[in-house]
């Protein structure tokens, strides 16, 4: 494990913190964003182990973004450490990132898209629909607003 990327990647999101202008701003977000792109691996949006400590870390509140991030597991900490870092730079510092004025946010997208909405997005586990007769349909409409079933040929 390389600390001096994980240090460089710090430095550079707290360095975006102090930006001046937009323009500035933009400029060490691409920087940030290039470094992150260059030093750590691509998520692998199948991989379910990465989507489920990946959606654990989008699901944490602000207040226990820091306690997410060390809870993400061997393996997966190069991966996902991207992911937390632009979490806390769009959560906790509340960098007003426009993608249109950023050059590398395409990449960042291609690189990470797919993996986040894959962790953003819950999974529901399907299961068996018992379809009704509309006879059984109306009865059970009738009998929850107390009114009679008027297509009851029985009535």
């Amino acid at each position: 494990m390389d600390a001096n990327k994980y240090t460089e990647a710090v430095r550079l999101l707290n360095h975006c913190r102090d930006a001046k202008d937009n323009v500035e701003l933009h400029r060490r977000l691409d920087l940030f964003t290039t470094h992150l792109l260059d030093n750590f691996p691509a998520p692998d949006a199948t991989d379910s182990a990465q989507v489920a400590a990946g959606a654990a870390l989008l699901r944490a509140p602000a207040s226990e973004l820091e306690a997410a991030v060390r809870e993400i597991p061997p393996g997966v900490e190069d991966v996902l450490y991207p992911v937390a870092l632009m979490k806390v730079a769009l959560q906790i510092y509340r960098i007003p990132l426009d993608p249109c004025k950023m050059k590398q946010f395409d990449r960042f997208h291609k690189a990470y898209g797919r993996f986040i909405m894959a962790a953003a997005t819950p999974t529901i586990k399907p299961y068996a629909i018992n379809p009704k007769t509309a006879e059984e349909a109306q009865d059970e409409i009738a009998a929850s607003t107390g009114r009679p079933n008027l297509f009851n040929e029985k009535a």
